[in-house]
């Protein structure tokens, strides 16, 4: 869902993308929506107020819920995600390919972005690939990898991952070069999460593990703070992403040292 940057926004428009992000979240605050649509607090109360007059939101300490016997949006399925954006995935997949040199160790975790980016390894050469994503073995184009190492744990059918207790760093753990990771969410107040915990706690351990923390996600995860909050924004290198993240948002990545790269 495309997001307004400025206080130009119609009031129409912004508040029915509220309700969207509500019905995606459950939940949204004063202070994430303000920075969202860059706008004063103020003016995010008068939307809530707005909104909850006609019954679209009730208001709460600090935000507004959905009203009683609504319900949060189900997360998308894996079919879902995988025929959403399929262009920019396409070319977010090859920017960060381009990231990774030849003989170089990669981890890279669950996701139809990072999928992306392991179709566009063909003319790599040498690789040792390290997963907990099970598409990626047949996925990677043959000839890129010397070897591809699946992590064992509980298989998780509806993202097409293993998840489990997986020792990276010290004595005899994994390490890595580059860590390519796809995330359910990006913002400056909660960094980097995701839906599950299992998988947050896998994605803090590559985080760790890696020389180098590349993480790949499209604009509409901008913004979104997902259930598990894995690693704030300090902890990555390079965003590769389709487009400029809204100007709350780059402040806090540029104070963490986050390279943006636009695809």
């Amino acid at each position: 869902m495309a997001r307004h940057r400025d206080d130009g926004t119609l009031p129409a428009s912004r508040r029915a993308e509220i309700v969207e992000l509500a019905r995606q979240r459950g939940h949204v605050t004063v202070n994430e929506l303000a920075a969202t649509f860059n706008v004063s607090t103020d003016t995010v109360r008068r939307d809530l107020d707005q909104l909850q007059s006609q019954g679209a939101l009730s208001r709460a300490h600090g935000g507004a819920v959905l009203p009683d016997g609504q319900q949060a949006s189900h997360d998308p399925s894996y079919t879902e995600r995988e025929s959403h954006q399929v262009d920019a995935k396409q070319r977010i997949g090859k920017t960060a390919a381009g990231l990774i040199a030849d003989s170089e160790t990669v981890l890279i975790n669950p996701g139809t972005t990072t999928l992306a980016v392991a179709r566009n390894l063909k003319t790599h050469r040498d690789l040792t690939v390290v997963t907990n994503n099970l598409q990626i073995p047949a996925m990677t184009p043959r000839g890129s990898a010397r070897a591809i190492y699946l992590l064992g744990g509980t298989f998780q059918p509806e993202s097409w991952a293993t998840v489990g207790p997986v020792g990276f760093v010290g004595g005899r753990g994994v390490s890595a070069d580059k860590a390519v990771l796809g995330v359910g969410g990006i913002s400056a107040s909660a960094g980097l999460s995701l839906t599950d915990l299992a998988e947050g706690q896998m994605l803090w351990e590559m985080i760790q593990a890696a020389r180098t923390t590349i993480v790949v996600a499209g604009a509409e995860k901008f913004g979104r703070e997902a259930f598990f909050h894995a690693a704030p924004l300090a902890a990555v290198d390079v965003l590769v992403t389709d487009a400029s993240p809204p100007p709350s948002l780059q402040d806090a990545l540029d104070a963490a040292g986050v390279t943006v790269l636009v695809a």
